[in-house]
């Protein structure tokens, strides 16, 4: 697959269940998919920072500000667990707090960008050879709603 056909990703929930499956489908398909960025909302710092490590993230953010510091302690833990040395790993660049969503102007572009191709989802799982179930489908919908939530939520705040 050409370079341009790559699709580079932005994760919001990436902790959550729906998050970590949609990187277990992103893993299966490197060809397609790059995630640039996490987003989790701070209480599992810990696997935060080892997706964001296994995945290569340029940026991570979270939503609680007061989780930045156990984020960065965790990406230090993380790179020890795993016999980095100093020096021999990139610490993704750490947005946190309510100041974080006028830092991701790109992250709300692409979002909105996303949200205009949502039925490219669909052709999106199906290519990945995902049997969406009645149960998956009502998983996929809700994701949905809470993408276009999360969306109107970020433009008030604009």
């Amino acid at each position: 697959m050409e370079a341009s056909n790559l699709r580079e990703v932005v994760l919001l929930g990436s902790t959550g269940s729906i998050g970590t499956q949609a990187i277990d489908v992103i893993r299966r398909n490197p060809e397609r998919f790059r995630v640039v960025a996490l987003m989790g909302g701070g209480s599992r710092v810990d696997l935060l920072a080892a997706q964001a490590l296994d995945l290569g993230v340029a940026a991570v953010g979270v939503a609680a500000a007061s989780a930045a510091q156990d984020l960065q302690l965790a990406f230090f833990a993380e790179a020890t667990r795993r016999g980095y040395r100093k020096g021999e790993f990139a610490v993704p660049k750490i947005l946190a707090g309510p100041d974080a969503a006028s830092r991701l102007q790109s992250v709300r572009d692409g979002l909105d960008a996303a949200a205009a191709r949502l039925p490219d989802l669909f052709v999106t799982l199906q290519a990945a050879d995902v049997r969406p179930t009645a149960a998956t489908e009502a998983v996929v919908n809700d994701a949905l709603q809470r993408v276009a939530t999360a969306l109107a939520a970020y433009h008030a705040l604009q």
